[in-house]
């Protein structure tokens, strides 16, 4: 009882914060769908400054700051991707799914965090954009 009133919360305090947001893609498609939406947008060999300004027209909140030009990758991170000298990490929203029960008598929810990473060459031009999605299970 107490994990679906967790639950519950959540969503209600979730809800309002989704519906504020209007993106060019949508958190439940698959990494690869947005991927390929994000690279219509700013195809490789895009300047920084042409996906900044997308990031900042399309996929952030009025007023919101520009996430900043970070170095270099590393870790866990830089092995999965191609590393490039600069790269920019943009949270593109979550959502919630049920992935069913724990002993047929728990119901679990995940909640998905979906995050983008275009990572940029050592002339400022875009090598590519990843995907991600962390899940949290309640």
């Amino acid at each position: 009882m107490f994990r679906l009133a967790v639950v519950v919360v959540v969503l209600a305090i979730s809800l309002p914060a989704l519906a504020q947001q209007s993106s060019p893609v949508n958190p439940q498609d698959s990494r690869a769908q947005i991927r390929a939406a994000l690279l219509a947008q700013t195809p490789i060999g895009s300047s920084i400054t042409r996906v900044e300004d997308f990031i900042r027209a399309n996929l952030l909140p009025k007023d919101a700051p520009m996430p900043p030009v970070e170095g270099y990758l590393s870790g866990d991170l830089a092995a999965r991707v191609q590393n490039g000298a600069k790269y920019i990490r943009v949270e593109l929203g979550h959502y919630f799914a049920n992935s069913g029960a724990i002993f047929l008598t728990a119901p679990m929810m995940q909640q998905k965090q979906v995050t983008a990473l275009w990572t940029f060459d050592d002339h400022d031009r875009l090598l590519d954009v990843h995907v991600g999605k962390a899940v949290k299970t309640y």
